[in-house]
């Protein structure tokens, strides 16, 4: 597994953020435009607490804390607006499939994978499978990132991770 030097283009892409421990992530949808950005589709209350959707431009490559990017399927770029206008859709809520859990980013990824597998947009049967599998892959490069040694890496083969 090695650093990602640059971004997969023409695809949709799970990436998740270190928090420094080891254990948690942020969680988000990404559509590459270039080399180094993706438009960064997420849940987010970073700045006043109210969860909120969010489409923002990000330098992944250069981003002192992305630790994986996976690629979840192929699209074309006239395909971003019909992706943001299925994630805008989400509640920011718990849904019902997910139990009691508190409402996290992470519940909101998983809910965007339910919502982009119904649209035809991606393929992915078991959310519950993807996320374990692209926790237990970010869990083991997360020390990695912060030594400095290289802020991501790419699966290029997503058959072990979206299956």
């Amino acid at each position: 597994m090695a650093s990602l030097k640059i971004l997969p283009l023409d695809t949709i892409c799970a990436c998740l953020f270190s928090r420094a421990d080891g254990q948690t992530f942020h969680w988000a949808i990404i559509l590459p435009f270039s080399d180094t950005h993706a438009h960064k589709l997420h849940a987010t209350n970073r700045s006043d607490n109210w969860w909120r959707y969010e489409d923002v431009q990000d330098d992944i490559i250069h981003s002192v804390n992305a630790c994986l990017v996976v690629e979840l399927g192929a699209m074309d770029s006239s395909t971003h607006e019909s992706i943001g206008a299925i994630l805008k859709k989400i509640p920011m809520d718990t849904p019902a499939q997910d139990g009691e859990q508190r409402f996290t980013c992470r519940i909101w990824f998983r809910q965007a994978l339910r919502e982009l597998h119904a649209a035809g947009v991606i393929i992915c049967p078991d959310v519950m499978q993807v996320e374990a599998n692209l926790t237990r892959l970010a869990q083991s490069y997360d020390d990695y990132v912060w030594e400095g040694k290289g802020p991501k890496l790419v699966v290029a083969s997503t058959s072990s991770v979206v299956s």
